[in-house]
């Protein structure tokens, strides 16, 4: 009867669930951490790396107490996150900044610049993403930090979405070329697509802005599905969520993908997943172009199929709750 903890990341909170193979859900616990916004940016939303590992620690150990149960018990760990959610990182995966929150929309000049380049060099992957790509996806976010960070771009080593991020800081990976990289995140944010030579070639970026000059090669690593292993728990980490070291962590996702595997999405369904934004998920067994969604990505909902996301304006925070 394996005993395994499911972590989900949402925008104000870490939720983590201890999950008995037999008997189901054994217990949840919950830890919020807070978003930063401002009054006078209300396109502006960020989160600190720091702030999410000290929630996950507190919740993991929380969630561990209320099943009854001793941490040596979990015998592996998952997580999902928000997306795209965008840290820039420097030497030993140290954070440059705080992550660009999904609902960060400051790059919507970018995402602009990003889509006009696209069809004008007809780059074939963005009918992959329904042909306009968004100030909420990972391009932008990135090309919008490095035009506002002058001073940190000589320190700037690679970027990541949160959950790839969580997974390397809990495995004790320190080398950004070896941190494993998520299907879905990058397939559904950053334009990354195997059959069209993974992302974007260098020469489009820099027509885009000479600034990304680079940046490709610093995006390379290994891309793969959920059902792979990211890496093992740290022992500094595994005594911090009071779990036993060498525990697999899969490779992450994003959070409404995996809900839709959790309401039991089948090929050729639709799952709307309602939460502080709305998103559609579907998995299909070939992938077909879809006008208007957030990327047709094979393998990322399910690792054998072809994942289809789409979505309506998330819902922001009023002014008087920043």
């Amino acid at each position: 009867m394996p005993v395994v903890a499911g972590v989900d990341f949402g925008t104000l909170s870490v939720r983590v669930s201890v999950v008995d193979s037999v008997r189901g859900m054994l217990a949840s616990a919950v830890s919020e951490y807070p978003l930063h916004r401002k009054r006078e940016d209300p396109e502006y939303a960020t989160q600190s790396h720091d702030d999410h590992m000290r929630a996950l620690a507190a919740a993991t150990r929380d969630a561990v107490k209320q099943a009854g149960i001793s941490g040596d018990k979990i015998e592996a760990i998952a997580l999902d996150t928000t997306g795209s959610s965008v840290i820039p990182v420097g030497k030993d995966l140290q954070p440059l900044g705080e992550y660009y929150l999904w609902c960060d929309h400051r790059a919507k000049g970018e995402a602009a610049e990003i889509t006009a380049a696209a069809h004008r060099e007809k780059l074939e992957v963005i009918e992959w993403c329904g042909g306009v790509y968004s100030s909420e996806w990972g391009f932008s976010k990135l090309l919008h930090w490095v035009r506002h960070n002058p001073e940190k771009r000589d320190d700037f080593a690679s970027a990541f979405e949160h959950c790839d991020m969580v997974a390397a800081t809990l495995c004790g990976v320190t080398d950004p070329k070896k941190v494993k990289r998520s299907i879905c995140a990058m397939g559904h944010k950053w334009l990354w697509n195997a059959k069209l030579g993974g992302l974007p070639p260098e020469e489009f970026l820099t027509k885009v802005d000479p600034l990304l000059a680079g940046v490709r090669e610093k995006l390379d690593g290994d891309y793969t599905t959920s059902d792979q292993i990211a890496g093992t728990l740290s022992p500094p980490w595994a005594e911090k969520l009071g779990l036993k070291p060498g525990i697999p962590i899969p490779v992450g996702a994003f959070d409404a993908h995996w809900d839709a595997i959790g309401a039991g999405c089948r090929t050729d369904d639709m799952v709307n997943v309602v939460g502080t934004s709305t998103c559609i998920i579907g998995i299909t067994p070939a992938a077909n172009l879809v006008p208007g969604v957030c990327g047709v990505v094979q393998g990322s909902v399910h690792p054998q199929r072809t994942g289809i996301e789409a979505g309506p304006t998330p819902l922001r925070p009023a002014l008087g709750q920043m």
